[in-house]
């Protein structure tokens, strides 16, 4: 704007595909007039439907959306413990349909809306983990401040892995 950009049909067009990659939506009204006028301003919303998500994208959004856990609690087995594996991501509940993409993306897990919080959340555990979920990271690096967040967690499901063989 301070180039005075939005003054131009490109500089307009760009401010709405600004508003169309946002997780907040359009407007009914600006949806249709743009949809028909400019149908890329609506990419990601088809890539969505689609399920024609690009890896870099997903490797993107999901380094600062995912969740990692694993969980050790005392349990009546072998060891006396037991171990569970899980990797998550979760948005509002606007957003359920990009999560139900992730599982046709990454070929496998859930997706859990929780009404009574307006939360929906992509939950993979262990096989699917150990499966899809690390490939796809080793392939397409989780970046920044997580990175090293995913490292111990691929280093304690090999651990896992190790104890469940040797019991």
């Amino acid at each position: 704007m301070l180039n005075k950009e939005h003054n131009t049909l490109e500089g307009l067009q760009k401010i709405v595909n600004i508003k169309a990659s946002l997780n907040l939506g359009f407007f009914k009204d600006l949806k249709e007039a743009f949809s028909i006028t400019y149908p890329e301003t609506l990419n990601m919303e088809s890539s969505i439907k689609n399920n024609n998500l690009h890896p870099e994208w997903v490797a993107g959004f999901s380094t600062g959306e995912y969740n990692l856990f694993i969980t050790v609690q005392k349990s009546k087995t072998k060891s006396g413990l037991s171990t569970s594996l899980r990797f998550s991501i979760a948005q509002h509940s606007r957003d359920c349909l990009l999560l139900e993409s992730f599982v046709k993306f990454f070929g496998g897990g859930f997706v859990v809306n929780y009404k009574k919080r307006l939360l929906c959340e992509f939950i993979t555990k262990i096989d699917h983990i150990i499966k899809h979920i690390i490939p796809f990271f080793d392939k397409h690096p989780i970046q920044g401040s997580k990175h090293l967040s995913f490292l111990y967690f691929k280093s304690g499901v090999r651990h896992i892995l190790l104890k469940i063989k040797n019991i």
